[in-house]
């Protein structure tokens, strides 16, 4: 009796399992990326630009910490 139990809770376990994955729909490469663009054929993918201060580094003002020991902000150019 309790050997039938467990192959049916057993049976019942592999028929959710199977139907859980069965279900499951697969995500395509388009999908993966934010920009929505195909990952290998990035040639006309335009990034956005990043506007730099012009001020030389000791110069320009901190940028204030977003929260209690956070790493300081880089406000100037590290070229």
């Amino acid at each position: 009796m309790i050997k039938r139990n467990l192959v049916l809770i057993g049976a019942a376990i592999a028929v959710l399992v199977s139907t859980g994955c069965a279900i499951a729909q697969a995500t395509s490469e388009d999908e993966l990326g934010l920009r929505k663009t195909p990952l290998y054929q990035e040639d006309k993918t335009v990034a956005d630009l990043s506007n730099y201060s012009t001020v030389v580094a000791g110069e320009s003002t901190p940028i204030a910490r977003s929260f209690e020991n956070a790493p300081p902000m880089i406000s100037h150019s590290v070229e």
